[in-house]
């Protein structure tokens, strides 16, 4: 909590969340934390709270991505420069299969507006292309309720949902994919396609 607290001056919901999981991850390798250490950590954050500039501290709140945003992503170069602090100055080119599966994830959690989580657990059963565009099966996720969500088409070809994911989907199965499998599944830099479906993280 000292390193935290006083070497990068984490804001008080940050330590929070670090002593209670301490607390729980020593419990589940069969340790038990002192109740009156865990008590004075947290009592030693309440002045902390009270703290305006302390509570501001950290990212907040990802801003939600718009349409601009999807566009400019969708019509970036497909040749990256290397950044100036790495140690390979090759140029990478962004794989085609990564391309697809970016602008048909990019689109979708857009329009469907999904969490990461939610756009994880997606497998092709649950994206039907229907006359208007997609039925889009969303499962619960962390207590949230299950939904079907209509998608219609968008007059950019670059970023309209049912042509990314369509052409998404195409290539993937031509690659091997299990068409009941994932949704969306790792592309390597050589442009294999993985078996492994994306982690929220990635999403």
């Amino acid at each position: 909590m000292t390193y935290l607290d006083q070497v990068i001056e984490a804001p008080p919901n940050t330590i929070e969340r670090r002593i209670t999981g301490v607390t729980s991850e020593a419990r589940s390798r069969g340790y038990t934390a002192p109740k009156e250490a865990t008590k004075a950590a947290r009592r030693a954050l309440k002045p902390l709270k009270l703290n305006e500039s302390r509570m501001k501290r950290g990212r907040g709140k990802a801003a939600a991505i718009a349409p601009a945003d999807l566009r400019t992503m969708a019509e970036a170069p497909r040749e990256r420069q290397p950044q100036p602090t790495a140690r390979r100055r090759t140029v990478y080119r962004v794989p085609e299969l990564a391309r697809l599966r970016d602008q048909a994830l990019n689109s979708l959690k857009l329009t469907v507006a999904e969490r990461n989580e939610e756009m994880s657990v997606l497998n092709d059963t649950y994206i039907q292309v229907v006359d208007d565009g997609l039925k889009v099966h969303v499962p619960s996720v962390k207590s949230r309720p299950p939904r079907n969500v209509p998608v219609t088409y968008d007059e950019n070809h670059a970023t309209c949902p049912v042509r990314c994911w369509q052409a998404w989907q195409e290539v993937k199965l031509v690659a091997g994919a299990d068409p009941d499998g994932p949704a969306f599944l790792s592309v390597d830099q050589w442009c294999q396609l993985g078996r492994a479906r994306l982690s929220p993280d990635t999403g």
